[in-house]
């Protein structure tokens, strides 16, 4: 009788122990697939400058900066804000608080391209003529699926990459 006790009590743990382990492995299973659909559906904006960059000369007060949005992640983009960034200062499109698209497609332009596959137009973001020094690095922000916040950063000097981050969801 007390054989059997040891030998059941023996074989509950190892039972537990294989559960245990089932269940980790699923844990782990489930935040790889979450992860790889976070990937195929992650957007990625990036804010271009139109015709060379800039600043375009306007009026003798300011000046103007050209550039056009494209989506060249896999996923739609939500709530796309975007601006321009003059040393430590920003200039949101539209002024503040700034105006959004509310979704750009993976793969879309904005604004869209002609029936030629050429950007269509540009988006201007105007400052005062004595705040610009001729460099500035454009900004998007926007949001995934799943909801969480992205921003890109892309300089006027080619010879800086991209910065593509994602925002502290208590920095909101």
């Amino acid at each position: 009788m007390l054989a059997a006790a040891i030998i059941t009590a023996t074989a509950t743990a190892v039972l537990a122990g294989v559960a245990v382990a089932q269940i980790r492995a699923s844990g782990k299973q489930s935040a790889d697939a979450l992860l790889a659909a976070t990937r195929q559906l992650q957007p990625i904006v990036l804010a271009h400058a139109f015709a060379g960059g800039g600043p375009f000369p306007g009026l003798t007060e300011e000046v103007e900066f050209r550039y056009y949005l494209s989506n060249e992640g896999l996923g739609p983009a939500l709530n796309v804000e975007h601006g321009i960034t003059l040393g430590e200062r920003e200039y949101p499109f539209g002024g503040d608080p700034g105006m959004q698209f509310r979704t750009i497609r993976a793969g879309e332009y904005a604004p869209p391209l002609d029936d030629a596959g050429a950007v269509s137009g540009y988006i201007r973001v105007h400052v005062a003529s004595s705040e610009s020094d001729g460099t500035a690095a454009y900004w998007c922000r926007f949001e995934n699926v799943f909801g969480e916040r992205w921003e890109t950063r892309n300089s006027t000097d080619p010879t800086r990459a991209p910065v593509f981050r994602r925002i502290d969801p208590s920095a909101r």
